[in-house]
């Protein structure tokens, strides 16, 4: 019909305050919006992402606080060891200070210092892809 496939795998993922264990650093609440409140551990398991990461994976760019109140820094932790673990290219960024959610690039995030989180991601994304 003339239309050519296209893959749906991405070129690269930034993630920003990634809720990616299920264990012990998770961050509860995302997971039961996620599977509800009764949840099995196999189910748990299979979406603690740094337990799927594979050498297909894309290149990946983290960034968090090491001060988030919200999302315990071990999820990035966690991940990029995974990454690592299976030689997929990545870069992982943890700002000293600065509360969960200044990626909204809000007045409180022009204040802080990750604000130069955005300028990061470009400068990897064109040296890495």
């Amino acid at each position: 019909m003339g239309y050519q496939t296209a893959s749906a795998k991405p070129n690269a993922v930034i993630l920003s305050y990634p809720v990616i264990t299920s264990g012990d650093c998770a961050h509860r609440g995302s997971f039961t919006a996620l599977l509800g409140a009764d949840a099995s551990e196999e189910e748990l398991e299979y979406m603690s992402l740094e337990k799927q990461v594979t050498e297909d994976m894309p290149p990946c760019f983290l960034w968090q606080t090491a001060i988030d109140e919200l999302v315990p820094v071990q999820n990035s932790f966690l991940f990029a060891q995974a990454l690592q673990e299976k030689k997929i290219p990545y870069a992982f960024h943890v700002f000293s200070k600065g509360k969960h959610g200044l990626s909204l690039a809000d007045e409180a995030w022009a204040n802080e210092e990750v604000k130069q989180w955005p300028e990061l991601a470009d400068e990897w994304i064109r040296t890495t892809l």
